[in-house]
């Protein structure tokens, strides 16, 4: 997730400021672990019988920056952020700190918090070492580093993670978790989804290389 943001900030540039408060936005959606249900219901707008029997796992449909300030920082997280930076300045330090709100659309519920982002990370995201994967029905593929391909990245170790060590399975999917997928399957290519998580998960579909041997509805 860092990468991203140190993408979408710009924070590669070694004048970007760290004394200015930045803001991310998180756009968060629940899928069925199982990508044939997923499949069924984006291609018949079926949706099982009994949904919250399926198990469900959180998915990063998108991550933006609030380059235009649009979204209003709560004070409480402002001086999280002024505490987090006065901790390093303490230390001797100059790192970047950005406020993240995290928004699972499906349910319009939010949180803010602060991330560190330390020169460690950023001499990484520097080297922009592309992600290699291996799939049945498409073989090796080589992607280059991006916001994108970091999120798909992210996602992709969600689906794997069948032990559910980043506790981010494990749970119910819901009615509401479906009809975001039915929707976008009852809406024309041609037409822009209704709902923000209905747009959001069809720029996930178009990006990543999971769905690439799916036709987008």
């Amino acid at each position: 997730m860092s990468f991203c943001l140190i993408f979408d900030f710009d924070l590669l540039n070694p004048n970007a400021p760290t004394d200015v408060p930045r803001l991310a936005l998180v756009s968060l959606g629940i899928e069925p672990t199982d990508i044939t249900i997923f499949m069924k219901t984006l291609y018949t707008a079926q949706v099982p019988p009994n949904p919250e029997e399926i198990d469900g796992m959180l998915q990063v449909n998108g991550v933006h920056a609030d380059l235009e300030r649009r979204i209003e920082i709560l004070p409480k997280v402002m001086q999280l952020w002024h505490d987090q930076r006065a901790r390093l300045k303490a230390l001797g330090r100059d790192d970047h700190v950005i406020i993240v709100e995290t928004k699972v659309l499906e349910s319009q519920s939010t949180m803010m918090t602060v991330l560190h982002i330390d020169d460690q990370v950023i001499a990484l995201a520097r080297q922009r070492e592309p992600f290699i994967q291996n799939l049945p029905l498409i073989g090796r593929v080589v992607v280059p580093m991006s916001t994108d391909s970091c999120l798909e990245h992210i996602n992709k170790n969600i689906r794997h993670d069948h032990k559910n060590q980043y506790g981010l399975r494990g749970f119910k999917m819901t009615k509401s978790d479906f009809k975001v997928i039915r929707d976008l399957s009852q809406t024309p290519a041609i037409q822009e989804p209704a709902t923000e998580a209905g747009r959001a998960l069809r720029k996930k579909i178009g990006r990543e290389v999971i769905y690439k041997p799916l036709v987008m509805p």
